[in-house]
């Protein structure tokens, strides 16, 4: 699951990087990808499974990834 939750959060930071201006498609997109990696990643951390390490990581990337398109909006 931690595995999964870096992937999501990884497209989520990555698709947060579109300095255009962006529509609502986009916006719910980025933010349904940061929530469910942010998701993921805290199950995982909280059933304390091997990779732990991960699941942080994915919390960071997708936390990140909100802040930006947050940060971004007009």
């Amino acid at each position: 699951m931690s595995i999964t939750a870096v992937i999501v959060g990884g497209l989520a930071f990555l698709a947060s990087f579109d300095f255009n201006h962006r529509d609502k498609d986009q916006i719910v997109g980025i933010v349904l990808l940061g929530v469910v990696s942010i998701v993921l990643g805290s199950i995982s951390l909280y059933q304390k499974k091997p990779g732990q390490t991960l699941s942080v990581i994915a919390l960071v990337l997708a936390g990140l990834g909100l802040l930006i398109c947050f940060g971004n909006l007009p």
